[in-house]
């Protein structure tokens, strides 16, 4: 069994039409990969807010407390 011309021309353009979505997939998982960066930059930073929040209201609550021992000690 030969291919024909034809035949060879449909597999050229769908090689090319699978070469093609193969680089627009390469874009989107590139952008979706910088995303992705960004989203780990922003969630450490959040924690990073949350531990200081956390750290503010344990001295707080300490120095309050130092205050209420001092005032009724």
């Amino acid at each position: 069994m030969t291919i024909s011309e034809r035949e060879i021309g449909e597999l050229q353009q769908r090689l090319k039409q699978i070469e093609h979505q193969r680089r627009n997939d390469r874009t989107i998982i590139n952008g979706l990969d910088a995303e992705l960066n960004d989203l780990r930059s922003d969630i450490e930073r959040l924690r990073t807010r949350i531990y200081a929040t956390i750290s503010s209201v344990a001295v707080f609550a300490a120095v309050a407390a130092w205050f209420i021992e001092f005032i009724t000690g």
